[in-house]
């Protein structure tokens, strides 16, 4: 399986999206007994049953708030608890447009191994739990797992054992029917600037989002909270747009499409703080493919708290206060918010109880994203010209073309030549031979793309070899002298490079390992062609071959690239200057075709999944199929209503070039009606880039052949 589809899968959709719904947000009163004695504690109120549940009815009955919120977080106490006239507090908040949720952890202890880092319990009896609180109204659940920052802190033992209890907490929730908020929170103690909280919020969200998939978490049906990447206490405050900066840059790098939401938690911070840096998120002009909302405790209370002071006639005052925060982080999760909220008692004052880098900033670091950025342009993508010699001559021989050096020129000044081809294509990649050929006037073939508008990019891998240890799986060479290397392309004009891995799907393939070394080799070949302004496709190809059905192909699917983007991660990849190449998620080669449109709805959800939303473009490979195969289910994608964060375009080699070849054979003679041929692909594909192709291309010979070799 590649995410839960057990029985409630629709309801946990429908749930995490309503409580995403813009203009709305989460109100966390599930402090447990000790937590909520402090509070009430700073106001003079003994801590007793009776003045918990008069707290809680204070807020669940404030008039009018209740519109500005999606979903209340519960004690268990609270879960059962009734109005002072005896309606249960589950009804109150249903009657009022509310879901409400529960609080599943059972609190932190110390992580052994770890100088006092934590690990969050309550996995016991979890699944028993989920079930019986879901009969008594709970929709959603909270578990919070803490990291903190140190000289060596978080831990990778820490970072992975969190993730793996909110993993696993997550689908204990969604098979008893309650939605998951997935909450690492990373503590805000401490000296460390906003560049240090940027770089291990990203390592953690990426590490959760590989625990979410490796435990087949529907991601739809879930919702993150965060902290927002602020400095640390003890250092100085920055405003709230370089807040919403940082924070919305790190759920870029880490954080999926498919999640609805993010809630985030107030972390410490005043109440007015966190409503402007939330109001400066959604300000923000940036790609956001999820609701940016709150989940806010302490920041929704604290003026409420010091209004009510446990008086019968404070009510009113206070209700007033909380009336007054919820509508002011409503506005917030629009954009909308002016900070003109009257200030009650406590609004503005700081909650908090007491380099390494994440990504890529060298100084190619802009040059990476302008060109990654560029060759995704819509209406435009990329010539896969960087056939080797060996495969170039199996080419050759399908045409009864010898596979020489003039041969392969000659085929190449076709394709960069054909007039009006260029303005279809943003990047052509090259073989190493190519990159340094000229046409047989002389003039450079790089300079020829570059006047054209198209930028050079050049195959850098060595081929693959067997994987020992597997039954027949390969792994990537080329990593040995491959800074060299890219250093003197970058030189011969290159501005992107391509390194392929190749994974298969069998009985019990792909295996783990060969998961693993292939998402790590794409990972160390990605971070050495970007420290030498390369911009590096990822490219991991499962290949076609098999029987399987779809539904087996996006799990794989799923699988590689969740690991392939925490390699990335791990290596310090800037993902903005950076492009995925995979392959279409379809059924395998001897199953039973699908229509385009099946194809686009599993391919774009799997991308959905696992393929964060810094990443620029996605730029398939054909993997095999006919030329027009391949651009009708592009299309389909383009087609497709939904949240789609990045370009989806085209890399194909094999499915541009195939009627071409046929119509050249080699014939100095048939050069017009080859580059006709090519004319005749490359505008369609562009088409598809914009979900405009009518399937209307004039079909050259070889267009409808499948181009599959097993």
């Amino acid at each position: 399986m590649s995410a839960f589809k057990g029985k409630y899968h629709d309801e946990l959709i429908a749930n995490a999206a309503y409580i995403g719904t813009p203009g709305k947000g989460i109100l966390a009163a599930d402090e447990s007994t000790g937590t909520i004695g402090k509070r009430l504690s700073s106001i003079g109120v003994e801590n007793t049953e009776t003045n918990r549940r008069a707290l809680r009815e204070l807020l669940f009955t404030t008039p009018g708030a209740l519109q500005y919120l999606s979903g209340v977080i519960l004690f268990e106490e609270t879960l059962y608890q009734k109005t002072a006239a005896g309606k249960p507090f589950v009804d109150v908040l249903k009657e009022g447009g509310v879901l409400a949720g529960i609080k599943v952890d059972k609190g932190t202890v110390e992580l052994a191994g770890t100088n006092g880092e934590t690990t969050t319990q309550g996995l016991d009896g979890l699944g028993e739990r989920c079930k019986k609180y879901y009969e008594a109204g709970a929709r959603f659940a909270k578990w919070r797992a803490v990291l903190k920052i140190g000289p060596t802190e978080p831990s990778q033992l820490a970072i992975n054992e969190n993730a793996n209890g909110l993993a696993r907490y997550a689908i204990i929730c969604q098979e008893n029917g309650l939605v998951p908020i997935v909450e690492p929170e990373i503590l805000v103690d401490g000296s460390h600037d906003i560049q240090k909280c940027a770089d291990v919020t990203e390592r953690v969200l990426a590490a959760c989002y590989k625990a979410l998939n490796d435990h087949h978490v529907l991601l739809e049906g879930t919702l993150l909270k965060p902290n927002m990447v602020t400095p640390g206490s003890d250092s100085k405050k920055v405003a709230p747009e370089v807040v919403a900066e940082h924070t919305v840059r790190a759920l870029q790098r880490t954080m999926p499409a498919a999640v609805p939401a993010v809630v985030f938690l107030s972390g410490g911070q005043s109440e007015e703080d966190a409503t402007l840096n939330l109001n400066a998120m959604n300000k923000l002009k940036a790609k956001k493919p999820w609701t940016l909302s709150f989940s806010f405790g302490r920041a929704l209370q604290q003026s409420t708290l010091k209004a009510w002071s446990g008086k019968e006639e404070n009510v009113k005052k206070a209700q007033e206060a909380f009336l007054t925060r919820a509508k002011a982080n409503s506005e917030a999760t629009l954009g909308a918010y002016k900070g003109d909220a009257k200030l009650g008692e406590g609004a503005a004052e700081n909650l908090h109880h007491q380099s390494n880098m994440s990504a890529y900033r060298g100084k190619y670091a802009d040059e990476l994203i302008a060109n990654a950025a560029y060759i995704g342009t819509p209406g435009k993508g990329i010539l896969a010209a960087d056939e080797s010699t060996g495969t170039i001559g199996k080419r050759f021989a399908s045409i009864n073309v010898e596979n020489v050096e003039s041969n392969r020129r000659a085929l190449r000044e076709l394709l960069f030549t054909a007039p009006d081809v260029l303005q279809y294509l943003s990047g052509v990649i090259l073989f190493e031979e190519t990159l340094y050929q000229k046409t047989a006037s002389g003039k450079p073939f790089v300079d020829v793309l570059k006047e054209g508008g198209v930028l050079p990019g050049i195959k850098v891998d060595k081929g693959t070899v067997e994987l020992a240890g597997t039954n027949g799986e390969t792994t990537t060479q080329g990593l040995d002298g491959l800074a060299q290397r890219c250093q003197k392309y970058y030189e011969a004009g290159a501005r992107f490079a391509k390194w392929r891995a190749v994974l298969k799907i069998g009985p019990n393939e792909p295996s783990q390992l060969s998961i693993q070394e292939n998402a790590n080799g794409l990972a160390c070949y990605a971070i050495i062609c970007q420290e030498n302004g390369l911009v590096p496709i990822v490219e991991p190809e499962i290949l076609v071959d098999g029987p399987h059905s779809i539904d087996k192909c996006a799990d794989v699917t799923e699988r590689v690239l969740a690991a392939c983007y925490k390699a990335l991660n791990d290596h310090h990849v800037l993902l903005e200057g950076t492009l995925l190449k995979p392959n279409m998620v379809t059924p395998g080669s001897d199953a039973k075709k699908v229509s385009p449109e099946v194809i686009a709805k599993y391919t774009v959800r799997a991308l959905l999944r696992t393929t964060p939303a810094a990443v620029p473009a996605v730029v398939f490979l054909s993997g095999g199929q006919s030329e027009e195969e391949a651009t009708l289910n592009l299309n389909a994608m383009n087609q497709l209503k939904g949240k789609k964060p990045w370009s989806l375009s085209f890399s194909f080699g094999r499915a541009l070039q195939q009627s071409t070849l046929k119509a050249w054979a080699g014939k100095e003679g048939n050069i017009p009606k080859a580059q006709a041929a090519l004319l005749t692909r490359a505008k369609a594909n562009s088409e598809a880039t914009l979900g405009i192709y009518k399937g209307d291309a004039k079909l050259g010979e070889g267009a409808a052949e499948s181009l599959h070799i097993q």
